[in-house]
């Protein structure tokens, strides 16, 4: 951003931008940003880049007015002095990109300059799905000594009622698994010994399936059958 046309013996302005909401069937506004000083010593002076969500910014309607507001900033113990404002939309800028400003008597105060103005879209989840995207859910269950014997009440893995980490693979994979079309998932294991493929030293990456060429699982039922299989 950049302004233009300043008159004081010491320039170092700011910037506020305000957003807009209606209440008590008037227009207000709630300041949202304030820019840094700039010491340029500039009557033009120019600020980084900011970014918003435009929710933020306009309740992500891009015809809500968003207002501009300019101070310079005085000596210590002073009030700043308002130089002055505008108030326009962000599809007005789009387009306009140098808005005039108005001081508080209705005077020009010089002119707001947008150099570049971005609107960055960022797809939802259920829009990436309506597009064909499909999610590959895959399961690494933790059988590091940490987490207890499987034969001790307070384990993770005590083979009671069910456990933390079946209620874990509940949870997420029975959401997980509607966003999958064939629903096959591989899993792993890792911080143990799967000796029902012949180790006896702790691997920290082995199919629960047995078959290093086909870790896939059909559904999360069958990965809790698996799960209490190869404990």
């Amino acid at each position: 951003m950049q302004t233009s046309c300043f008159c004081s013996s010491s320039i170092n302005p700011y910037i506020v931008i305000d957003k807009s909401f209606a209440a008590g069937g008037k227009e207000n506004y709630v300041s949202i940003h304030r820019s840094e000083v700039s010491t340029s010593q500039r009557a033009d002076p120019q600020y980084k880049p900011i970014k918003f969500r435009t929710q933020q910014l306009c309740n992500s309607n891009l015809d809500q007015a968003v207002q501009f507001k300019f101070y310079n900033k005085m000596e210590e113990g002073q009030p700043s002095l308002f130089l002055g404002a505008c108030q326009q939309s962000i599809n007005y800028l789009i387009e306009h990109r140098r808005v005039p400003l108005k001081n508080s008597d209705g005077g020009n105060a010089g002119f707001l300059e947008v150099k570049d103005l971005q609107i960055i879209h960022k797809p939802t989840f259920f829009e990436y799905l309506r597009s064909g995207w499909q999610l590959s859910l895959q399961v690494a269950i933790d059988y590091t000594g940490s987490n207890g014997a499987f034969t001790q009440p307070d384990s993770l893995h005590y083979l009671g009622a069910y456990n933390q980490y079946e209620h874990a693979i509940r949870n997420v994979c029975s959401i997980l698994e509607c966003y999958d079309s064939d629903r096959n998932f591989p899993v792993y294991g890792f911080g143990g010994v799967p000796r029902y493929m012949g180790y006896n030293n702790v691997n920290h990456c082995f199919p629960l399936t047995g078959d290093v060429n086909n870790p896939y699982v059909q559904g999360t039922d069958n990965i809790l059958r698996l799960y209490r299989e190869k404990i």
